[in-house]
Formats: structure tokens, sequence, C-alpha cells
């Protein structure tokens, strides 16, 4: 089977936040992610890369608009894991 890691890229590291990525669904700015075993993460991403022969997805971090002072609000909101009966 050809299922896929996904990574979140910060700050030029990648940190492994799922593995056996079966199906990927992008919903505005969130990304939801299951495993064919239930497993499922949601977070709010946008996808960079999607490498099919080495099996891996690259997700970056979302930007907000920045506020009028200047600050650009960046934020990465992993839901809990959870395993869905099938």
């Amino acid at each position: 089977m050809c299922q896929s890691n996904a990574y979140v890229l910060d700050r030029g590291h990648e940190e492994l936040i799922l593995e056996d990525v079966a199906q990927v669904e992008v919903d505005g700015n969130m990304v939801k992610m299951r495993t064919l075993f239930g497993e499922q993460v949601s977070l709010r991403a946008r996808i960079r890369e999607i490498n099919f022969t080495k099996n891996r997805i690259i997700l970056e971090r979302y930007e907000e608009v920045p506020h009028r002072e200047g600050n650009i609000k960046k934020f990465l909101d992993i839901s809990e894991r959870r395993r869905i009966p099938a």
C-alpha cells in the first residue's frame, strides 16, 4: 500500500504529525487527514508539497491576514487524535 506520512514545516524543520495517511481533505484553511485505521487529524494549514514517489505530504502553517498593528498571527491547531470506527 502507498500511504503517506504528513509533516508540518516549521522554521525549516519538518515535524511528523501523522503516519499512513490514506485521505486528505482541504476545507478553506483546514486540512483534514485520516488513516486507514480511522485515526484523524485536522489542522489549520496549507499544503506546500505532495511527493507521491516519497510518500510525503508537507504542510505549512496557515498565516492570517496581518492585524492593523502589523502583527501576523501564526497558528497551528491540531485536533485531538481519535479512532473512528470504520
